[in-house]
């Protein structure tokens, strides 16, 4: 799996669009609590939408070790990211990473898998097939 971190700044915005033009997969994230933060999201889902249809899209929301549940519940999506998958999340104590992985796995499709090894093969270890279309995830 390749991981691009494109950085939400606004003065990164015109480089962001080769990263995600081949993405299987990106994460919109938000810091939870922070309304203008999702509003940010929302602009970025917009350019996906705008560049790259196919690409799935997880909504994540960030710093749950600081809101909590009840607040990670009570964020109001606008209707545009609504249907998503919604995962809140801790990048601090690690929290829900192990939900938003399977959700990111269950939406890559099979034929980008590819096993690495027999010995990575016990322990479940994938990667994007680099063969064919050029598959990542942005987040």
């Amino acid at each position: 799996m390749e991981i691009w971190d494109t950085a939400g700044q606004e003065r990164y915005k015109s480089l962001v669009p080769m990263y995600y033009r081949d993405a299987n997969i990106a994460l919109l994230v938000f810091e939870l609590g922070d309304t203008a933060s999702l509003r940010c999201a929302m602009t970025w889902f917009q350019d996906l939408q705008d560049r790259a249809q196919e690409t799935q899209v997880i909504l994540v929301g960030n710093k749950y070790d600081l809101v909590g549940e009840e607040r990670s519940k009570e964020v109001d999506i606008p209707a545009e990211l609504q249907g998503l998958p919604y995962v809140p999340v801790s990048a601090k104590t690690g929290y829900n990473f192990g939900a938003l992985n399977d959700i990111i796995i269950r939406l890559v499709p099979e034929d980008q898998f590819k096993t690495l090894s027999k010995d990575n093969e016990q322990n479940n270890r994938l990667e994007i097939n680099k063969k064919g279309s050029r598959g990542s995830c942005i987040c």
